[in-house]
């Protein structure tokens, strides 16, 4: 039995939070799934917070927001050495018999339709904060760079779980299927930013796929693995059903 500690989405940059919770529930791994903080600020507070657990720290689009989109990643793992905190980008990390896959996966903007790309791609370029605020070298970041990062995640996890001989965790920020999105949003060209098309990859030996980023939280099986939320939203506008403890046991 593995007992995770799992949060998402908590927006520091946005007013600090501090839920009424202790730091130690005797959890053997805390899973963060993106949008903790901007830039590398998740790292300290992590490390703070959760008192030398080990940490899964994957980053979601707003860790990126007034960043450089090339060197991000790399800059995150500089802060973490030394650390508890194992950031996760296209990697692995091997914990008491479970891998545990990690990735952003930025989306393909394909969920409402692949003759409807190139318009979300614009709505996208011309309306979504993330190509607005994250630098690119000296321009603002395209769709374009995001969805050939989404085509790397996508194949990595996909040989991946095809490798895999034991059981899988996977981890990231945006959704990999209309599925688990907000209800609110669905169809509409907006939740192309949200999601992308992967239920294909959504199978055993996956035990469980934690993502963020929808501040729509779900527990559900989707193709016999389970899709597992706990997102706090915006300060005003929190998630329904975000649980501070944040705690999750998976049998493995």
């Amino acid at each position: 039995m593995l007992k995770l500690r799992i949060y998402s989405d908590l927006h520091l940059e946005l007013g600090r939070f501090h839920p009424v919770f202790g730091t130690d529930y005797g959890e053997d791994l805390v899973i963060l799934a993106g949008d903790i903080d901007v830039g590398t600020g998740a790292i300290e507070w992590a490390t703070n917070r959760f008192a030398g657990r080990p940490v899964v720290y994957v980053l979601g689009n707003h860790e990126y927001y007034h960043q450089e989109f090339g060197n991000l990643v790399e800059r995150c793992r500089a802060a973490a050495r030394g650390t508890s905190v194992h950031v996760l980008e296209n990697d692995v990390l091997d914990f008491r018999g479970v891998r545990i896959l990690g990735a952003t996966l930025w989306t393909d903007f394909a969920a409402v339709g692949e003759s409807l790309i190139k318009r979300c791609v614009d709505w996208a370029r011309d309306e979504l904060g993330d190509y607005a605020v994250i630098r690119d070298g000296t321009a603002p970041l395209r769709p374009q760079r995001t969805m050939a990062r989404h085509a790397q995640s996508r194949l990595w996890l996909e040989q991946q779980i095809q490798a895999a001989r034991g059981p899988l965790i996977v981890v990231t920020h945006h959704a990999p299927t209309a599925r688990t999105g907000h209800p609110l949003f669905a169809g509409q060209i907006n939740s192309t930013a949200s999601h992308s098309l992967c239920d294909d990859l959504i199978r055993p030996p996956i035990r469980v796929w934690v993502h963020g980023h929808t501040h729509h939280n779900v527990d559900r099986q989707v193709n016999g693995v389970r899709v597992f939320t706990n997102q706090w939203g915006y300060p005003c506008t929190p998630a329904q059903g975000f649980r501070e403890d944040g705690l999750f046991e998976l049998d493995v």
